[in-house]
């Protein structure tokens, strides 16, 4: 007699639309104290988005390590364990994307990079649900702003990548949603709350880009003025104030602090978070600088271009809503909040503090990228107006509800369809951040050919490169541990290897560059070339290995 196996198909597909139910039901669940139903599965979904698109970013085309300054940031983060530099103080991305780079495959595939991309953008869309919750969005409005944010291609991109942009939106978001959970309630959360929900947040943003200082300066203001029409007392905005901005404000301080110990410059670690860029690509007319118009049409051309047409479309018609019908107190100020990004945006590029390229003011494509924060704004401005319009033509029409809903969300799933499909056909053409990527992969392709040749060629004995170059930051694409250099971010090693390279390495990078310290030393030392010969050359890079 045979014993038969209980069949439990049918009790686990039971459970698991039992499970989909309670998700789909906590989508219009009002919002009870702290906890915000439906915040774990949006951030699930959303990280599973981001590493479904990492497949095809990473795992077949390696545009993630397309930016020279994402080479840059895995490069540093791999250092701060495999080959220690000395004392120095990287920015806050850099450091959460340390632990990722444990391993060699995952430092030079960029999986290490998305791995933290997916956290990011899990956080992102969780603080987004949340803040839509917050302010008494149903389903259709807090899933309008989550599909706003993972749908997107370019943020998908990004996140794929080990740019600073994903930390910095994350922690943007998560301030937000922080002070949404302050402003949304009847009653002033202690300082130590606003603390621990908006402050480290907060902190996150302000130390990984000075669009975070904008947001911690705009949202003290913010939190000022709500308590104030609150309780018309001093000192219980001066604690509101203190519980708000004391973590970024010591965050920040610790963080200069050191730098200034470490360095000589307290502001070293901002510098970092684009080590290629600040200046835009030599040689270039950058005549956008001090003409507030030019300024403002390439600052739109990038957050249209970033954020998506149908999605600006979206809270373009969802501030048309939100001024006449609106009717939620202290949300107007909130959005206004979540805009301030643009605004600082606009003024550093009309200042020259950053350099934007796109068809408003030049040929070339240049860090577009500084549009995608602009995504949470537009994000939210949609949601906000989805959830208004479709209560608002229920209430005019109230024997047609479920009609009025899918209408709705059919033009908003049309909208964000649209943007999509789009982009589809040519994403490295229609997209400037990839089209960018793709400029720097072909600009480069000579060095990382170099560097593939030397990863599957190595055979041990060290390596000489002056990594500091632009043309050399290529290490993570040879695959080889960074203990296997000797790199000029170790000057003593460096230099010591530079002066008796027979005597330290086998392998010898050296570049046409006039500002190439290796190059320089080779041109030097009429000795060299009879104690090492060439064995790859293109693009102007010279690999030698000694005879």
């Amino acid at each position: 007699m045979t014993a038969t196996t209980p069949d439990h198909r049918p009790l686990l597909r039971e459970r698991l639309l039992n499970r989909l139910d309670e998700v789909g039901d906590a989508l219009h669940l009002p919002v009870t104290g702290r906890r915000v139903p439906g915040t774990i599965a949006v951030a699930v979904l959303a990280a599973l988005a981001s590493l479904g698109a990492s497949v095809y970013f990473v795992g077949n085309h390696q545009l993630s390590l397309g930016y020279a300054d994402a080479l840059a940031h895995l490069t540093a983060a791999r250092q701060l364990f495999d080959a220690p530099a000395g004392f120095s103080v990287p920015p806050l991305p850099t450091v959460l994307l340390t632990p990722f780079m444990v391993s060699v495959w995952l430092w030079s595939s960029g999986w290490g990079a998305a791995l933290l991309g997916a956290c990011c953008l899990a956080a992102t869309a969780a603080a987004v649900y949340r803040i839509g919750a917050r302010w008494g969005l149903h389903g259709l409005g807090r899933l309008t702003g989550v599909a706003a944010v993972v749908a997107n291609p370019t943020m998908l991109y990004l996140h794929s990548t080990a740019l600073s942009r994903p930390v910095l939106i994350a922690g943007m978001a998560g301030c937000l949603a922080g002070i949404a959970h302050w402003a949304a309630t009847d009653r002033l959360l202690r300082p130590r709350e606003l603390a621990l929900y908006a402050g480290v947040p907060g902190a996150v943003a302000a130390l990984s880009g000075y669009e975070g200082w904008a947001l911690v300066g705009v949202g003290t203001a913010y939190v000022a003025i709500i308590t104030w029409h609150s309780t018309r007392d001093l000192r219980t905005i001066c604690r509101e104030v203190a519980g708000f901005v004391a973590v970024p404000v010591l965050a920040v301080v610790a963080w200069s602090s050191a730098s200034l110990a470490a360095v000589g410059d307290p502001l070293a670690y901002m510098a970092e978070l684009s080590t290629t860029t600040p200046g835009g690509p030599p040689g270039l007319d950058l005549g956008s600088m001090g003409q507030v118009a030019l300024s403002l049409t390439t600052m739109n051309i990038a957050v249209v271009n970033t954020v998506g047409f149908g999605l600006v479309g979206l809270a373009a018609a969802g501030l048309c809503v939100l001024l006449p019908w609106n009717r939620v107190p202290r949300l107007p100020g909130f959005l206004a909040l979540a805009l301030s990004t643009y605004a600082y945006l606009a003024v550093t590029l009309i200042l020259g503090r950053v350099v934007v390229l796109n068809p408003a003011n030049s040929v070339e494509v240049w860090n577009n990228r500084h549009g995608m924060p602009m995504i949470i704004a537009a994000a939210l401005f949609a949601a906000a107006g989805v959830d208004l319009a479709a209560r608002t033509l229920s209430s005019r029409h109230p024997r047609f509800v479920a009609g009025t809903q899918v209408i709705v969300a059919v033009v908003t799933a049309g909208a964000l369809v649209a943007q999509t499909l789009w982009l589809a056909p040519a994403p490295d053409r229609r997209s400037l951040v990839l089209l960018e990527a793709v400029t720097q992969l072909s600009d480069s392709a000579g060095p990382r050919r170099v560097a593939e040749w030397l990863g599957q060629n190595y055979d041990g004995g060290r390596i000489i490169i002056d990594e500091a170059l632009p043309s050399n930051n290529i290490l993570p694409l040879a695959g080889l541990p960074l203990r296997e250099y000797y790199l000029s971010s170790s000057p003593v090693t460096f230099a010591a290897a530079l002066a008796d390279p027979v005597g330290h390495v086998r392998w010898v990078w050296a570049t046409e560059d006039p500002d190439d310290r290796v190059g320089r030393s080779i041109a030097a030392d009429p000795a060299f070339h009879s104690r090492y010969r060439v064995v790859y050359s293109e693009s102007g890079v010279r690999l030698y290995q000694r005879r």
